[in-house]
């Protein structure tokens, strides 16, 4: 079964100060040479990369940016992600799907075994 993830609105939508996500520019840090250990590409052309973040149990990857997203998650578990300093907690079902607007974040897995995921960035 794959159940759709999304952040609570507050991340995603809205920062403390009270702007939109949409209303501030990112820095973009590209996942594959902040974290290369846990990010490879699998596919690219000029509309879509396609990305495989493997992070291991107790395992953190580096701060890192995604344009606009679809992620499958193949193997899920327990992961916390920190956005702009703040933090959530997940329970990621193997099979889950998230959608999302670009974003800057950190994985951390707190669970105990490997989460792997298929990440489709959109390059548009």
């Amino acid at each position: 079964m794959n159940i759709a993830l999304a952040f609570p609105a507050y991340l995603l939508l809205n920062r403390n100060d009270g702007s939109r996500i949409k209303d501030w520019i990112m820095t973009y840090i590209d996942p594959i040479e902040s974290s290369p250990a846990h990010y490879k590409v699998l596919e690219e052309n000029d509309e879509v990369r396609m990305l495989e973040m493997t992070v291991p149990a107790g395992e953190s990857d580096n701060l890192h940016s995604h344009p606009n997203e679809a992620v499958y998650f193949i193997t899920g578990g327990k992961a916390r992600v920190t956005v702009d300093g703040e933090q959530m907690e997940m329970e990621l079902p193997d099979g889950a799907t998230m959608l999302h607007e670009a974003w800057t974040h950190q994985v951390t897995n707190i669970g105990d075994i490997e989460i792997r995921a298929i990440i489709v960035e959109s390059k548009a």
